[in-house]
């Protein structure tokens, strides 16, 4: 779930551009924001 918010990912619904359209975001502060959208899901 992560690397496909780091590099960016294509399927059938659409797409989602590397690091969320922020290239100066690091792979650390992606992994933390994943993190946590998925524990406020839960």
């Amino acid at each position: 779930m992560t690397s496909k918010s780091i590099k960016g990912f294509t399927g059938k619904q659409g797409m989602m551009m590397p690091k969320g359209g922020h290239p100066k975001l690091t792979d650390d502060e992606i992994g933390n924001a994943v993190a946590y959208i998925v524990s406020q899901s839960k």
